[in-house]
């Protein structure tokens, strides 16, 4: 099956476990902008959202590989057995390990702790005032959970959280920060 390299990237960010949509679209979005300057590959135009950054190239490469029977979704999108034959097949895809560290990352996040790092990290993908509101009500939560269970350094929790250094390493508990 020739599959575009939009395609692979796609179908690789589902291979290794159920993710959802936010999920999927984080990890596609930090692979695109780790690789800018290195891709041959189309762009794939995200745009701002409610929930960040929101590609509808992603969207439509998702529906289109659930017709071709490649993923299945039920609330999370997973390869199924015809999809794990497709994606084992001799097709390679550049950077595959950095779109590894980015699955890994995002798997077993809440929606929370995500929009919370991409917030942080890409504020210029999110709009609407009181989403963002709402949103920062969950920082200091989220950026320890992250922390504690070792997704995030403590700088970028830091960061997340929206406190100093001071008050977050004494929220933290943790005289090691």
């Amino acid at each position: 099956m020739d599959l575009t390299d939009e395609e692979k990237i796609v179908i690789s960010a589902v291979r290794k476990g159920k993710l959802n949509l936010l999920q999927v679209e984080t990890t596609i979005f930090l692979y695109d902008n780790a690789v800018k300057f290195f891709k041959e590959y189309e762009d794939f135009d995200f745009i701002q959202s409610c929930n960040g950054p929101y590609s509808d190239m992603v969207l439509w490469i998702l529906k289109d590989m659930v017709k071709l029977g490649l993923i299945s979704i039920d609330g999370s999108y997973k390869l199924t057995d015809e999809g794990i034959k497709v994606c084992w097949s001799e097709w390679h895809i550049g950077h595959v390990d950095i779109l590894n560290d980015f699955v890994e990352f995002v798997d077993g996040l809440t929606k929370d702790e995500l929009l919370s790092f991409m917030y942080s990290s890409f504020k210029e993908y999110f709009i609407y005032e009181e989403e963002k509101k709402e949103l920062k009500k969950t920082f200091i939560e989220c950026a320890l959970s992250m922390y504690r269970t070792g997704k995030i350094s403590e700088d970028k929790a830091v960061e997340i959280s929206g406190v100093g250094y001071m008050k977050f390493k004494g929220m933290s508990g943790n005289d090691n920060i």
